[in-house]
């Protein structure tokens, strides 16, 4: 379990600043007091020689100017990246890039930030930290003027003034068209998405769902991936609404609480890759598992080790049930063999930001096993720190679809993402209309 209001340094006075920022997986990572390995020493080393960088100017009167990025919260909107030429160590795998993994190393206390500006007129300007000291060392083989202000740090890295910021517009995970195919295929589970319809993305294929209450036969156009491939898209990071739960008449499987899971019995079995089970967990941070539950809520890359071997995960990450209006619950529809089918819902906050709303769902149908659909009606952060796909390792297995990992636009609001283990793994998506959030 974790603690959210304080998190114990290890380097200068023990205390962290901004439990916002620094309580997100890649700040834990990096700096929190349960993590043992590395030890204390080897994460201040890694952090120390990280920042240190050589930036190549043109040749001229260019001026480079040195600043400590500011400390950066993944769920907020995200920084220009710095120019960083230090690689991140591999125990830091929840910092989404460099710059995260930076403002993680921030999070150690006493680090306030200092400032080198200089202007040169040879190619090379090399600035790195002098020791424990506060200083900098600023080295060229013909500097023409120099200026230093510094307000205790030992931590510094290196922008160029003439470059671009980053924009609003990156690189999305969404399905390339590898290739078309008509299906008549899955039924919706909730009554309260009956009104909704599916429109095609930026992937090329269209799909049209008219579902009834409880069941609907759509005819979808669609494009068909087992990698995500590049498309530019917009997203903006945030919760425009407070969402309420859809299903009808669900189960209810955690009310509140953080880290849990808990189990259903089901009238039919679900799963992915060949395995399949009756007895299903839910965990409180966005993932079901097979034959063992978890509520493991560092989320990684897939395949992972640290969740049950065979995990379907609509959206792992650090999430919380703070409300009697949040749960993650459940309910199936149709009470014919063969035509039942079950929905999954989560309706949440991410863990320490209780204004950061989460709320998508996990249907499965019983006349076809192997076929999972998530639908995500608002996620505060798009997928930037979460987990999207699916993994089957029991037994020797070695299967896994990662639609996003850490990656901003996995999860859009009101996109739903059909992922199919009948062969190899692939994926198809797209957009539907609804009033609900």
């Amino acid at each position: 379990m974790k603690t959210f209001s304080v998190i114990v340094a290890l380097l200068g006075t023990p205390s962290l600043v901004s439990a916002a920022i620094c309580n997100n997986n890649c700040g834990r990572a990096v700096a929190g007091t349960a993590r043992q390995s590395p030890p204390f020493a080897a994460r201040q080393s890694l952090c120390e020689a990280f920042v240190s960088t050589t930036v190549t100017v043109t040749p001229g009167a260019v001026t480079v100017t040195a600043n400590s990025v500011a400390r950066r919260n993944v769920h907020a909107p995200r920084q220009a990246a710095p120019v960083i030429t230090g690689v991140v160590p591999a125990y830091a795998s929840a910092c989404a890039d460099a710059s995260a993994y930076w403002s993680a190393c921030q999070c150690f206390s006493g680090i306030l930030p200092t400032t080198v500006t200089v202007t040169a007129a040879t190619p090379i300007v090399t600035v790195t930290r002098s020791g424990q000291s506060s200083s900098v060392v600023v080295s060229s083989s013909a500097v023409e003027s120099s200026s230093v202000a510094e307000s205790s740090s030992s931590f510094v890295t290196i922008t160029q003034v003439s470059s671009s910021t980053r924009t609003s517009t990156i690189t999305s995970a969404v399905a390339s068209s590898v290739e078309s195919s008509a299906e008549a295929s899955s039924t919706e589970a909730s009554s309260a998405e009956a009104s909704s319809t599916d429109t095609s993305t930026s992937t090329g294929f269209s799909a049209t769902e008219t579902p009834s209450p409880s069941s609907a036969t759509p005819i979808e156009s669609s494009s068909t991936s087992t990698t995500p491939s590049a498309d530019s898209t917009t997203f903006s990071i945030g919760s425009t609404c407070t969402p309420t739960p859809v299903l009808p008449s669900p189960t209810s499987l955690i009310s509140g609480g953080d880290d849990l899971f808990a189990s259903a019995l089901l009238p039919f079995p679900i799963g992915v890759f060949g395995s399949y089970e009756t007895t299903v967990y839910a965990s409180s941070n966005g993932f079901l598992s097979l034959y063992s539950g978890s509520g493991e809520y560092s989320n990684e890359p897939l395949p992972s080790s640290e969740i049950p071997p065979v995990s379907i995960l609509p959206y792992w990450d650090d999430l919380y049930i703070q409300t009697p209006s949040q749960a993650v619950q459940y309910q199936v529809f149709g009470s014919d063999a063969g035509s039942r089918n079950v929905t999954f819902e989560w309706v949440a906050v991410h863990f320490g930001e209780p204004s950061q709303f989460y709320h998508f769902t996990a249907t499965f149908e019983e006349a076809q096993p192997g076929i999972v659909t998530y639908r995500y009606y608002t996620t505060y952060d798009k997928g930037e720190s979460a987990t999207v796909g699916v993994q089957n390792l029991r037994n020797g297995n070695n299967f896994s679809v990662q639609v996003g990992y850490n990656s901003l636009g996995s999860a859009p609001d009101r996109t739903f993402l059909r992922l199919d283990t009948t062969g190899a793994g692939s994926f198809t998506t797209g957009a539907f209309e609804t009033s609900d959030c």
